[in-house]
């Protein structure tokens, strides 16, 4: 009887434990250039979806990215550059970054890193993909403390 009432009540509990393990887990509906997410219809993440484009961050600033070399296994570096209005270098931002693998989250996170800026004025990060697979870096740019804009890079490896 002990044996029975233990078991029902691990079959009452075990969901609950594995919905706590997954509430980070990120279940998204693509849309065109945006990704949806499934948990709050009102988040949206903006996808900046190919290196050199630009893409504007707010009313008076855009960016572009490349990486240094093609993306592999191994160290990259990625160099993000803001632009202000009239195509004006601007470094007055802060710029922050984490990778991760979506399909893994929490196993290969690196945390909000801060980008430096190089010579040439260009913010810079190196990332190391530590294997093959779905990747996404999250940018974070903020003013004086304030967040200004989040947006994301898809790869794969």
């Amino acid at each position: 009887m002990k044996t029975i009432l233990a078991l029902i009540a691990l079959a009452l509990l075990l969901p609950l434990a594995a919905n706590a393990q997954c509430a980070d887990c990120q279940k998204h509906l693509t849309v065109g250039n945006t990704l949806a997410s499934a948990e709050s219809q009102n988040a949206t993440k903006y996808i900046f979806s190919s290196p050199k484009k630009t893409y504007w961050i707010s009313s008076d600033r855009y960016i572009s990215y490349q990486w240094q070399s093609k993306p592999k296994i191994g160290p990259n570096v990625l160099l993000v550059t803001v632009y202000a209005k009239g195509k004006v270098v601007d470094n007055q931002l802060a710029v922050t970054a984490n990778t991760y693998m979506p399909s893994m989250r929490g196993a290969h996170d690196t945390g909000h890193q801060p980008l430096q800026i190089n010579k040439k004025k260009v913010y810079a990060i190196p990332v190391n993909f530590v294997m093959g697979g779905d990747w996404e870096v999250e940018l974070k740019f903020s003013q004086d403390g304030k967040p200004v804009y989040t947006g994301y890079i898809d790869l794969k490896i």
